[in-house]
This record gives structure tokens, C-alpha cells and sequence, in this order.
């Protein structure tokens, strides 16, 4: 009875810390912006760079479309990814791990709250463009 106790006690512990850990993480993360986070390129370059950074050279011919479920970033304060996330709809392509190191080169205006820069984690959707033979490098199709 008493070790059921003690387990107890510290499965409850743990999860208390934890979670206030988490909370903290997220404190300074804003939810609801005045100004939202912008990427320096502007927000129209952003598709033509990431088609670009993947293609390397290679845009000549019919183009495909790869539909992102979900591009999130959490821009910092100083206008850094500090870190990104990208959802594919086709489960065998890497071409996620690429997309992510290119988005965290780009420099981004932070987003602001109260005329003071805040972190926030930017949810974006579009659609990227790719050749055959860009696809099939990334083994894509």
C-alpha cells in the first residue's frame, strides 16, 4: 500500500512539474498578434524562394504540385526561425527536411504586440510547384 502511495505521488509530481514547465515555455510564445510575422523576402518572394532553393535550377517542364498541409515557424524576437515544421500530403517524400532548412536561412519581420516585438508560431498554407525530375530526386514520385 504504501510503495502504490509513492507512486502515486511522484506520477503526480512529475506530471505537475512538467506541465508547468510547459507552461512556461509557451508564456512568452503570443497567441494573437497586432502584426503577424513576416518573412524579409515578403510573403509573395517566399514560394519562389522555396521552389527555387529546391529546384536548383531544374524548373523547365510541366510542373507538379506539392500541397502542404501545414508550414508552421516560430519567429523570434530578432527575426529568427527558431523552429519550423512542415506537413506534406504525400507520406514518402523527405522534401519536408529540405523546406525546413530553407526556411530557417530567411530572416522575418517579428511579429508585435503592443508596438513590441513578441515570438509567435506562424501557421502558413501553399502550394509549391516542382518538376518531374525534381521529384523523382527527392523520390517524391
Amino acid at each position: 500500500m504504501a510503495l502504490k502511495n509513492y507512486i502515486l505521488l511522484v506520477t503526480v509530481t512529475l506530471v505537475t512539474i512538467l506541465g508547468a514547465h510547459s507552461q512556461d515555455l509557451d508564456e512568452d510564445v503570443f497567441r494573437q498578434p497586432d502584426a503577424y510575422p513576416s518573412p524579409l523576402i515578403g510573403t509573395d518572394s517566399l514560394v519562389k524562394f522555396l521552389e527555387d532553393r529546391i529546384s536548383k535550377g531544374d524548373t523547365i517542364g510541366k510542373k507538379y504540385l506539392i500541397e502542404t498541409s501545414a508550414i508552421r515557424v516560430l519567429v523570434n524576437t530578432e527575426g529568427i526561425v527558431d523552429s519550423a515544421y512542415v506537413a506534406i500530403n504525400h507520406l514518402a517524400c523527405p522534401l519536408h527536411r529540405e523546406l525546413v532548412k530553407h526556411l530557417k536561412e530567411l530572416r522575418w519581420i517579428p511579429a508585435s504586440r503592443a508596438s513590441q516585438t513578441v515570438r509567435y508560431s506562424h501557421d502558413i498554407h501553399y502550394r509549391l510547384y516542382f518538376t518531374k525530375n525534381v521529384l523523382k530526386r527527392y523520390r517524391c514520385r
